[in-house]
């Protein structure tokens, strides 16, 4: 996905903006305006205010088509090796990470937050496990719990049609 030359309204779920703008430079915070939704937020949007979405979530307007596909790769995240820690996901129930982590932890003790920032804390801390990008991973020194499972959490672009503008 790439940068555009003018200025644009955008918006997308934390950890896409991190990933997207913090890591990688993809928009420009000064030149665009830059809103941050959770999943369940975007897939509320109405009104065509926006001229970028990004979202991992299900998302259908009538004033909006698909532009691309990208992957955040992500992996089960700790800094402690004890078995009896949570896990942790985000109360968001759109959120994509959850839902997989979901679908992956069995008979275990899931601990919900509002907050990404939260989960990392906790996290970095040692106090519960999470499905996380691996940038998060990584950049934080965390301990991956798994080889070679990395889970790929596919986000999607969407551009507002011409002539909804």
């Amino acid at each position: 996905m790439t940068k555009t030359s003018k200025s644009q309204n955008i918006v997308m779920p934390k950890l896409l903006f991190d990933w997207l703008i913090v890591e990688h430079n993809d928009y420009d915070i000064v030149k665009d305006n830059i809103t941050v939704l959770t999943s369940s937020q975007i897939t509320e949007i109405e009104k065509p205010k926006y001229d970028t979405i990004i979202t991992y979530a299900s998302f259908s307007h009538e004033d909006y088509h698909q532009v691309g596909v990208g992957y955040l790769i992500a992996d089960f995240y700790t800094n402690s090796l004890s078995k009896d820690i949570p896990i942790i996901v985000n109360s968001d129930h759109n959120c994509p990470f959850r839902i997989r982590t979901l679908k992956i932890i069995k008979n275990k003790k899931i601990i919900e937050l509002a907050s990404w920032d939260n989960i990392i804390e906790l996290v970095k801390k040692g106090k519960g496990i999470a499905l996380l990008p691996k940038y998060i991973g990584e950049r934080e020194k965390l301990i991956c719990l798994s080889d070679k499972r990395e889970v790929r959490i596919p986000y999607k672009k969407y551009s507002r049609n011409q002539c909804s503008m």
